[in-house]
C-alpha cells in the first residue's frame, strides 16, 4: 500500500479511531490543525522559537510537511513558510496543504515537491528548518542533515521532533513489527542516539538540547498527565480522583515511553557559523 492508501484503510477501522486522532490524520483536515495548534508539543514549539527570536516574522522551512498541521501553525503567526513534501496526496500530502492554506486563506505558505536529500532551495535561504518525524524516514541521513545546513542562515534554528530511537537492529525489528502503518507500506525507519547526533554535528549544526520521550511534550504529546489519567480511568472506573496516583501512573508511562523500541526523541539545534 502507498502511505495514503494505509491511513485511509486504518481511519476506516474503529479500534484505531484514536491513533488517527492523535497523529493528525484524520479526515476533518481543519479539525486536525485546530487539535494540533491546542497541544503542548505545538505550545512547546512556539515557546522555543520565541526564545530564540522574540516576536519576529520568520522564514521557516517545514521538511516533510505531511497533510501540512505545522506548515498552517508557523503561517497563522504570520511566518513566511515553505513546506517541503514529496507526497502529492490530497490526504496526506502536499494537496492537503493546499487545500488547507485556502480554507485559512494564507497568502504566506507555499507549497513545494521534493525530499530533504535534495532541497531545491538556495544558501542561506531560511532562519528556521522544521523537521517533524522526518528524520527517521531519510535515506541518506548525513546528506539530508548536510542540505539542511546548507539551505539555512547563519544562527538558524533547527528543531527535529519526534524521531525514533532504536538500540540496536534487535531493537529496530521490534519497533517495526509493533508499528501498525509500517506493516502496511512498509516505510518506517529507525536510527540510534549515536546516528543522530553524529549526523546533525557532523553537518556542521551545534546540538543545544536533545530531548527523549520523557523529558518533553515535544515527544510525549498529545498526552498529559490528566489525559492519560483519564484513559487509565475509563478501564479502572474505581480508580480514585487523587493528585498522588496520577502523579504514580503519569511517571509509570513517561518511564515506558523511554523503554519501547523506537522511543522518540527531539533535538535543537543551531547554525553558528
Amino acid at each position: 500500500m502507498s502511505w495514503e492508501e494505509s491511513v485511509i484503510n486504518l481511519r476506516s477501522q474503529p479500534h484505531f479511531a484514536r491513533l488517527m486522532e492523535d497523529a493528525y490524520l484524520t479526515e476533518d483536515l481543519k479539525s486536525n490543525v485546530e487539535r494540533f495548534l491546542s497541544s503542548i508539543e505545538w505550545y512547546t514549539t512556539t515557546q522555543i522559537v520565541r526564545e530564540q527570536f522574540n516576536n519576529t516574522k520568520l522564514k521557516v522551512l517545514d521538511v516533510g510537511a505531511g497533510n501540512g498541521i505545522a506548515s498552517i501553525g508557523f503561517a497563522l503567526q504570520g511566518h513566511n513558510v515553505t513546506s517541503l513534501e514529496p507526497d502529492t496526496s490530497k490526504v496526506v500530502g502536499s494537496g492537503a496543504i493546499r487545500t488547507l492554506a485556502e480554507i485559512y486563506n494564507l497568502q504566506n505558505l507555499r507549497v513545494v515537491e521534493g525530499f530533504g536529500e535534495t532541497l531545491p532551495f538556495e544558501n542561506n535561504s531560511f532562519d528556521i528548518v522544521y523537521c517533524r518525524q522526518v528524520l527517521h524516514h531519510a535515506l541518506d541521513l548525513s546528506g539530508f542533515l548536510k542540505e539542511t545546513f546548507r539551505v539555512s542562515k547563519n544562527n538558524a534554528l533547527l528543531l527535529t521532533l519526534r524521531d525514533h530511537v532504536i538500540k540496536n537492529e534487535v531493537d529496530k525489528q521490534a519497533f517495526l513489527k509493533r508499528h501498525p502503518l509500517h506493516k502496511m507500506y512498509g516505510g518506517e525507519n529507525a536510527f540510534t542516539l549515536e546516528e543522530y547526533n553524529n549526523a546533525i554535528s557532523s553537518s556542521g549544526f551545534t546540538i543545544k538540547k536533545a530531548m527523549n520521550a520523557a523529558s518533553s511534550a515535544l515527544n510525549y504529546s498529545p498526552w498529559t498527565k490528566e489525559k492519560f489519567f483519564q484513559e487509565v480511568k475509563r478501564k479502572i472506573p474505581f480508580l480514585p480522583n487523587l493528585g498522588v496516583i496520577k502523579t504514580a501512573l503519569w511517571n509509570w508511562n513517561l518511564y515506558r515511553l523511554k523503554k519501547i523500541p523506537g522511543t522518540l526523541y527531539s533535538f535543537i539545534a543551531i547554525k553558528n557559523k
